[in-house]
């Protein structure tokens, strides 16, 4: 295919997605949809996990280099106003994985003609659930990266803050992990007019909160975190004491000191509250995702041989189940720009096609590279 012809294909396969988004692990439309397309191309396929798609281009070599596209969408009801809008209300492709999807689509129609001209053999890995319940940890337990011999993997994720085409990563930790956090305070409910004998569950939420938000403030300045409580809900009639409260938040941060220190101090806030006033409180944690951490040696390869690759500034705050796969082999994550400012998981989520061939062709340009 001609660059026109290319743009036209991805743009196809894209809109197609994008009208059957699907969420978490479970993803039989999108699995089929994959599938038509890739068991046209000279490549094995298989299912490491359940609605998981595999794609093993083998050029006889010893090393494997990967490349991950995330594959779910979010519960969110659309509002772009597209032709191509979801078909499903309530569920959306709101964070881009339809183009990433179709980015390495397009890869891997470039691939096969190709791969045995290549230093390493091609093994694409489309992932169902990175956004819940993650779908990375399971991939990696099934041992393909062993069977396999992957020496490295790469992804890349769209985002609207950059140029639209523009490349970017950063070497070390480049997204947070990230913890979801669930505060049940169990209290005794009786009237306003006799307080003084309940046990004011709203109160020590009220509390809780106070004492989370002064010990992140304990942490130095420079020390990246985040402790942030987005949602508070008690009690159920005026004037009646609670006798119950949640709070729902979310944790983020780049080293395993920073998380369980945060982590650490919340458990302690909530045995002294306990102790102080009686409530019994219960702490959920989600599980967390490892953070994202680029592999410096791999970075400084690229950027030395691939050009036009910008370094982002900092890390970012958002979690990537990428990591998972980090953990397993080196891996360098990327952003590809939108150029839209309209962030991701918003429902007028969009972008224009043609910044995928300029993902394809750094996933190319990475694939003719010696690991």
């Amino acid at each position: 295919m001609n660059r026109n012809q290319e743009l036209e294909q991805v743009r196809t396969w894209r809109r197609d997605l994008h009208q059957i988004p699907e969420l978490g692990l479970d993803l039989p439309l999108t699995k089929e949809y994959l599938l038509s397309q890739l068991e046209k191309l000279n490549c094995t396929i298989e299912h490491p996990i359940e609605h998981a798609v595999a794609a093993f281009f083998d050029g006889g070599k010893e090393k494997t280099i990967a490349f991950r596209s995330d594959m779910d969408a979010l519960p969110v009801k659309e509002n772009t106003g597209c032709e191509f809008a979801s078909k499903t209300e309530g569920r959306m492709h709101a964070c881009g994985h339809d183009g990433h999807m179709s980015n390495l689509l397009l890869l891997a129609h470039r691939i096969n003609e190709i791969y045995q001209d290549l230093p390493c053999n091609i093994l694409l890995i489309f992932q169902p659930g990175e956004e819940n319940p993650g779908g990375a940890a399971p991939i990696v337990q099934t041992g393909i990266f062993e069977r396999y011999n992957v020496a490295a993997i790469f992804g890349l994720h769209l985002w609207p803050l950059l140029p639209a085409g523009q490349v970017a990563t950063i070497s070390g930790p480049m997204m947070a992990s990230a913890t979801e956090i669930d505060v049940e305070i169990f209290g005794k409910a009786v009237h306003a007019a006799r307080h003084q004998e309940g046990i004011d569950a709203l109160k020590i939420g009220m509390q809780f909160f106070g004492y989370a938000m002064a010990l992140e403030d304990t942490l130095p300045a420079n020390v990246r975190r985040l402790l942030q409580f987005g949602k508070m809900s008690a009690g159920r009639v005026r004037n009646v004491v609670a006798d119950y409260c949640i709070l729902q938040g979310t944790m983020r941060g780049f080293d395993f000191e920073t998380i369980s220190f945060l982590r650490d101090g919340l458990e302690e806030i909530a045995r002294e509250l306990e102790h102080q006033t009686g409530a019994t409180i219960k702490i959920t944690w989600s599980e967390a995702y490892p953070p994202v951490h680029n592999d410096e040696a791999l970075v400084k390869q690229i950027v030395d041989q691939l050009e036009g690759i910008e370094i982002l500034d900092e890390p970012v705050m958002i979690a990537e189940d990428f990591a998972s796969y980090q953990q397993e082999v080196p891996g360098v994550f990327f952003f590809l720009g939108t150029g839209t400012g309209i962030e991701l998981h918003d429902s007028r989520f969009n972008f224009d096609e043609e910044i995928l061939l300029q993902g394809a062709d750094l996933f190319e340009q990475l694939a003719h590279l010696q690991f």
